[in-house]
């Protein structure tokens, strides 16, 4: 009886699978849109003050480029090495990133998972905006390095 009862609750599983994986994507998409749109304007007014190249985007591209920025970020993890976490640090890295910004057009930002903030001189280097260490899948951030690549960029969009 019990595997009678297993065999058919795999069968309603599989069975019923198909006709919610549809409504289920829905969901989560609808969940994060609603989520982005209560952070909207935290994320304009971050990248309206740090990134002029975001302000020279039409407004079709800038919410285009909002939801790039939220779903990059919502796939990655920021961790903060002695330092206090802001919005701003994910919201910009992930900007960078997303608008390939001449600080960062590296592809391994795109395949890293884990992002690691922190001082300039906390590894020794202080004139580098992102270092990379022997793990593909994670890169390490110097923050005020980073801060003043992007200040010192061209006005315009990469």
């Amino acid at each position: 009886m019990p595997i009678l009862l297993i065999c058919l609750a795999l069968f309603l599983f599989f069975a019923l699978a198909d006709k919610l994986q549809g409504p289920l994507q829905r969901w989560i998409l609808q969940r994060r849109l609603n989520r982005l749109l209560a952070e909207e304007q935290d994320y304009r007014y971050i990248l309206e003050k740090r990134l002029p190249a975001f302000k020279m985007l039409g407004q079709a591209e800038q919410v285009a480029m909002l939801r790039s920025i939220f779903c990059f970020q919502c796939s990655k993890s920021f961790h903060f090495i002695g330092m206090q976490e802001e919005k701003e640090m994910a919201v910009l890295i992930s900007a960078a990133i997303a608008m390939r910004l001449p600080v960062w057009q590296e592809e391994a930002a795109y395949s890293a998972r884990d992002f690691y903030i922190l001082h300039a001189g906390s590894l020794g280097a202080e004139d580098v905006s992102r270092i990379h260490m022997d793990d593909p899948s994670t890169i390490y951030i110097a923050w005020e390095a980073f801060l003043q690549a992007i200040h010192t960029m061209p006005r315009k969009a990469a």
